[in-house]
């Protein structure tokens, strides 16, 4: 299941034009929509799933505000992308690449 994950994760990254009907399909949106949805959200996907330093504080800080705290603790008591890198160096170690 996870590697299927990944594999999702890498086609949505990779292939646009494949995702776009599949957002139509599943979001029942028009093309228009799907396709700015898509591009809004691209710029968040990593090709291994993993949040970038940055973001992971971002994150963080902003649930920390929205709850009113004032300490922002690591983003490691949040964040665990263990299963995303083994998963991402085991199918990288096979070749896999999505398919058109």
């Amino acid at each position: 299941m996870q590697d299927s994950c990944y594999k999702g994760l890498r086609y949505a990254v990779e292939r646009r034009t494949g995702v776009i009907p599949v957002l139509m399909r599943n979001l029942k949106i028009k093309e228009d929509l799907a396709s700015r949805g898509y591009d809004a959200a691209r710029p968040a996907l990593t090709a291994d799933g993993i949040f970038s330093d940055e973001s992971q504080r971002k994150a963080v800080d902003m649930v920390v505000k929205s709850a009113g705290s004032k300490d922002s603790p690591p983003p490691e008591r949040f964040f665990s992308f263990a299963i995303a890198k083994k998963v991402a160096t085991e199918l990288q170690a096979k070749g896999w690449k999505p398919v058109n």
